[in-house]
């Protein structure tokens, strides 16, 4: 099941150019969906229809009391909805709800089953929920195990048309973070190493840079973090040198490129990386062949 999760506000919207770019949804899919609409999450359920089975499509509109009563609801989506047989349902949410905001992102969890396909649209969302929407996708992936991708339809007054933008990347540089820190902090590199893999195996199936200029260096970086968190969690002291020499040997080599690839292929690691080295730094003695009794005798 795929669910739109949207707001509604309690402006009146102009009938304009609504463009999605397919390869939002569909990765390698590089046309553009284009319909004419005032209100933006009618667009997007347009163009989900064209691409998957309606049954399989569910719209959760989150409306105050005053946007359910607006002429946007009452005279365009409502009649939308009900006139194409859309599922959908109304969520209630206070006029302040950005007083409790952790009750809007239970609730918001509330709409999500497990494992769904989850379209977050802060178009025409009020406030701090453009804000929020990167904690509840967050969430939502952790405790729902949800596919969240979050889109908000920029109009441009000039051409009087709107652009649907993909503001997923915000919520994966949150996930950097989280895993750069978790492998500072804890020596785990599970999920630091797994997003690097997956971010050099979609640069290189990309077909964005000729093959002698792919990177070659971050394939052994994602295998030196599995090893140097494989041998912290084993606490064995011998492991622990090997694969901390190996690692911090290939981050601070002048002749490395491996900085150069992780600017051009990850930018989200890029600023991160001197507060991990600066970390390890201070473990490596710069010695791999000194032998040590662990068993202290």
């Amino acid at each position: 099941m795929t669910k739109i999760l949207t707001f509604l506000g309690t402006a009146c919207y102009k009938l304009n150019q609504i463009s999605i770019n397919q390869n939002i949804f569909t990765k390698g899919c590089n046309g553009t969906f284009k319909t004419n609409q005032a209100v933006f999450p009618i667009a997007l359920i347009e163009y989900l229809r064209t691409n998957k089975p309606q049954k399989n499509l569910e719209v959760i509109f989150f409306l105050t009391k005053e946007s359910e009563n607006s002429e946007s609801w009452k005279k365009e989506v409502n009649p939308y909805l009900n006139e194409n047989k859309i599922q959908f349902k109304i969520e209630t949410i206070p006029a302040d709800y950005d007083l409790n905001p952790v009750g809007l992102v239970t609730k918001m969890l509330g709409v999500i089953d497990y494992g769904e396909k989850i379209i977050l649209d802060t178009t025409h969302s009020f406030r701090s929920i453009p804000i929020m929407a990167v904690v509840i996708s967050l969430y939502a992936k952790e405790v729902k195990d949800a596919d969240v991708t979050v889109v908000y339809g920029q109009y441009d007054t000039a051409t009087c048309s709107t652009e649907c933008l993909n503001l997923t990347p915000v919520m994966e540089m949150a996930e950097w973070l989280f895993a750069a820190r978790e492998f500072r902090e804890y020596g785990f590199s599970s999920l630091l190493g797994n997003l690097v893999q997956e971010k050099n195996s979609a640069y290189h199936a990309s077909g964005v840079a000729k093959k002698e200029h792919l990177p070659q260096e971050l394939s052994k970086l994602t295998c030196e973090l599995k090893e140097l968190s494989k041998a912290l969690r084993l606490g064995s002291i011998k492991m622990i040198r090997k694969s901390l020499h190996a690692f911090m040997a290939h981050i601070t080599l002048k002749t490395s490129n491996v900085h150069d690839e992780i600017k051009k292929c990850i930018p989200e690691l890029e600023p991160l990386m001197q507060k991990i080295a600066e970390r390890y730094e201070k473990l490596d003695t710069g010695n791999n062949n000194v032998e040590i009794n662990e068993m202290g005798t």
